[in-house]
């Protein structure tokens, strides 16, 4: 009797996968904003898989191409080309090539970023000032750096701000001192305040 878990289903499966799994996986590494659960993700490698496996399949089956050892074609196959395509699909989310492309040709796609959380904390540089309003009306300033953080969880959307300064009643900023960092949990933010980087 055939079992779900029976290893050469497990095999096929695996590497009906592969390719997707590993595109989407590089690819991932520098996209910004919260992962989609496994269901999606499973979909979204398989969806991939049947693309890259429509266009790959003329290239690795070409009559009279070059001949390769089995173990060879395979790995070309199945690791290094969609390692490659990951690592182009991973520059071009840092470059932008094919929104400018479509944006070209009059096309306007979805913006890879899903939210304004996302897109403004992804890009913004260390040195950036920010001032936090809280829900009780308090704010908090401070300077982003490298030890900052700001989170793309769906559930919490925290923020590591990593100097803290301290507003007068006459709205001048001057660095607590000892230097500290502030946590703020983001159930916690009103809204951020975004100031031109420091020189």
């Amino acid at each position: 009797m055939d079992t779900v878990l029976d290893p050469d289903k497990l095999k096929t499966l695996a590497s009906i996968l592969a390719p997707g799994l590993i595109i989407l996986t590089i690819r991932a590494s520098v996209q910004v904003g919260p992962k989609p659960d496994l269901k999606d993700r499973l979909l979204h490698y398989a969806a991939l898989s049947s693309i890259y496996y429509a266009a790959a399949w003329p290239v690795f089956h070409w009559p009279g191409g070059v001949i390769l050892p089995l173990t060879l074609w395979t790995l070309l196959q199945y690791v290094v080309a969609p390692t490659v395509l990951g690592v182009l699909l991973a520059y071009e989310i840092n470059g932008q090539w094919l929104r400018r492309l479509a944006s070209r040709l009059g096309l306007d796609l979805v913006h890879p970023v899903p939210t304004a959380w996302d897109f403004a904390f992804s890009r913004m540089r260390q040195g950036t000032f920010v001032l936090v309003t809280l829900n009780n009306d308090s704010q908090i300033a401070g300077l982003l750096g490298g030890a900052s953080f700001a989170s793309s969880s769906r559930e919490e959307r925290d923020l590591l701000v990593e100097r803290v300064w301290e507003i007068d009643g006459l709205g001048a900023w001057s660095e607590l001192l000892p230097a500290r960092s502030i946590l703020l949990c983001g159930k916690d933010i009103r809204h951020v305040e975004i100031f031109a980087e420091a020189s």
